[in-house]
């Protein structure tokens, strides 16, 4: 039997896990009253996905068993859909089931007097924060705040992966931003001491789990003990989320990056107080993406899923409602997030959230970057500028071939991950590895993204969402991996090229990209 490549694995994965179990039974799959199919699905695709399609191998198991959004038009009546928006509660706003009641005794943190109750919440982390100068910001949340706030919604910014002294919550440019960090990691650490959940004995998930064996040729990408664990976080999660939001009683609570434990606690925890829950776009998020893809839920969606969606343009508004089918969340375009920062940058509104002094001090490091980047371009003489946006971990065995074969004058930026970036502790040796005469690395690298592409001709990415962004400042892009085709969107994008990872391949696209009529 000839073995399935990674994309091909990838492709019967994706498709096994978009279709109903036993004829529907998923929503059936509950701790307490929390549907664990979505959670389940999350982390089997998100695992999938970082080891068959970014090949992020350290994460495989081994030996285990079985266009510009401005902001005023965007958002103009966002404070008008937060408060029409229905929560779709699932169950009774009753207490927290009995087996997750043991969470309340990890404490809320104190919220700044004032602020909290009837306030929008918007749940951050780390990854996404940016550092513009000496201020940090939540891309995805920061420039709602303030376009809320001109509509005197008033917000606060709870971030999680910073500890009290980090410099993301000290020099938070959104005020009032606080950390809920340490308290998140005492929830996830006393949810060990939740009744544990027997997957096996969930309605024929010992059939599913063994099907599930198969359509994955072999490879072990999780465990039942992971996905348990993940499981007993997010009830941990919801009932400590459900605490607070019942004390508050929040307006609204957003989440970015809503399948993880604080998108699904607070999903869960949101449904059952009636509280408006809605996801906002931080990536990715097009019909391949399982986050955004729900073809057999039912029309009221689960209770650990978000009931909105804001999203950066109408193609992924449409993306969705495609993918979602039967459910019908309220789906909104809100424009894209570095847009919309630049709009808050150039604009002196909501000094209360944006403090004047602040906002300055970002748009005046915005130009001190765009000031290195044309002196860098201006160093090299005239040419074509290429940022290559990276995922963790990527090796790129085509770049010294697409050395050899691209034109002299073409520049290539090559952007780290954010996540790896942040790591640290093998930065210099990844600089090291990617040097050359015709490359760029720290300032592609460490750089704001919306100055980059300002000033870049094109963009090569596996499928990040950097070629969303690019699209949102008209800089085409070509992604060299079929995974692109799920990652990016519609099938057909007249703004990506899809290409095999060859560099003579990516050279052709990119030279149709770059030409004057620069259509494939």
């Amino acid at each position: 039997m000839t073995k399935l490549t990674d994309l091909q694995t990838w492709s019967r994965l994706y498709e096994f896990m978009a279709m109903p179990v036993a004829g529907g039974v998923e929503s059936s799959w509950c701790y307490g009253d929390m549907q664990v199919w979505p959670i389940i699905r999350s982390q089997i695709c998100m695992r999938g996905s970082n080891v068959l399609c970014a090949d992020r191998q350290h994460m495989k198991i081994a030996n285990a068993p079985g266009k510009s959004s401005k902001l005023a038009a965007s958002v103009s009546t966002l404070g008008n859909r937060l408060r029409s928006m229905s929560s779709r509660s699932m169950s009774s706003a009753s207490s927290v089931p009995a087996a997750i009641q043991q969470q309340k005794s990890v404490a809320w943190p104190n919220l700044p007097a004032g602020v909290g109750t009837g306030n929008v919440w918007c749940l951050g982390y780390a990854t996404n924060h940016k550092k513009v100068g000496d201020s940090h910001f939540q891309i995805c949340m920061d420039p709602l705040r303030v376009a809320l706030a001109t509509q005197n919604v008033a917000t606060i910014g709870l971030m999680t992966g910073l500890a009290d002294d980090a410099p993301g919550i000290l020099q938070a440019a959104a005020q009032p931003t606080i950390t809920i960090e340490t308290e998140f990691r005492a929830v996830r650490k006393d949810a060990q001491k939740l009744a544990k959940i027997d997957l096996d004995a969930l309605p024929a998930f010992t059939k599913w789990w063994d099907e599930l064996d198969g359509v994955l040729d072999g490879q072990t990408i999780t465990t039942r003990e992971h996905i348990a664990t993940v499981i007993l976080q997010t009830a941990a999660t919801g009932a400590w989320l459900h605490q607070a939001i019942a004390q508050y009683r929040p307006r609204a609570v957003l989440v970015a990056s809503y399948y993880g434990l604080l998108g699904h606690g607070s999903s869960w925890a949101c449904r059952k107080l009636n509280v408006p829950v809605a996801d906002v776009q931080h990536g990715v998020s097009g019909i391949g993406h399982h986050a955004y893809d729900w073809p057999s839920a039912p029309v009221e969606g689960y209770n650990t899923l978000p009931t909105t969606f804001l999203k950066w343009s109408q193609r992924e508004v449409d993306d969705m409602l495609t993918g979602t089918r039967h459910w019908r969340p309220t789906i909104v375009s809100i424009g894209n997030n570095w847009r919309l920062l630049d709009d808050v940058l150039e604009k002196q509104i909501a000094p209360d959230v944006l403090p004047e002094a602040g906002r300055i001090a970002a748009y005046d490091a915005l130009k001190a970057a765009e000031a290195q980047i044309k002196e860098i371009k201006r160093g090299r003489g005239p040419g074509k500028d290429i940022l290559v946006a990276m995922h963790p971990d990527e090796q790129l065995p085509w770049l010294a071939d697409l050395r050899k074969i691209a034109p002299p004058n073409w520049r290539f930026w090559l952007r780290l991950h954010p996540g790896e970036y942040r790591g640290g502790a093998g930065l210099e040796q990844r600089r090291a590895e990617l040097s050359g005469d015709n490359l760029i690395v720290a300032p592609a690298t460490e750089l704001p993204l919306n100055v980059l592409l300002r000033h870049m001709d094109a963009v090569v990415t596996k499928y990040s969402s950097v070629a969303l962004d690019a699209h949102a400042y008209g800089v085409p892009s070509v992604s060299y991996s079929e995974a692109g085709r799920f990652f990016l969107g519609s099938p057909e994008r007249s703004d990506v090229s899809f290409v095999a990872p060859v560099a003579e391949r990516i050279v052709n696209a990119l030279t149709v990209r770059l030409s004057p009529y620069g259509s494939c």
